[in-house]
């Protein structure tokens, strides 16, 4: 279990790995993933991104993802490997 800041940092440590972090009164499909981009403006699609964002992701998709006061100031992250897994 984490604060949020051990949280993000656990995200961005392991950037394009596809860990993710969770808190554990949510469903057990649903994690915080950090969505890296690559800004390459030759390559780059009208309206994509331009810098690494928090996405939501379940069985139904993926979702841009903004944390609430309460997610924010909670202790009790876990961080979870690619497989959604605690370690």
């Amino acid at each position: 279990m984490a604060g949020f800041d051990a949280a993000l940092r656990h995200l961005k440590d392991h950037r394009g790995e596809g860990v993710t972090i969770r808190l554990p009164f949510w469903k057990p499909d649903v994690g915080i993933k950090l969505t890296a981009t690559h800004d390459d403006p030759g390559t780059r699609a009208a309206g994509q991104p331009t810098h690494d964002y928090l996405t939501a992701s379940s069985r139904y998709g993926h979702i841009p993802w903004i944390p609430t006061q309460i997610e924010l100031l909670s202790d009790d992250w876990q961080l979870c490997d690619t497989a959604g897994q605690p370690v």
